[in-house]
């Protein structure tokens, strides 16, 4: 039960973690061409 549990609690930090790098990459990925236009 616990191996079950941990686990779990495995899979929830590393999708935790995996949303967390998608959500900076988005940010980046929008930031970036805004940064672009702006300097001209």
């Amino acid at each position: 039960m616990d191996i079950r549990m941990g686990v779990v609690e495995h899979t929830l930090l590393q999708a935790k973690l995996k949303e967390k790098s998608n959500m900076t990459r988005d940010m980046h990925a929008t930031n970036i061409p805004e940064a672009a236009t702006g300097g001209y």
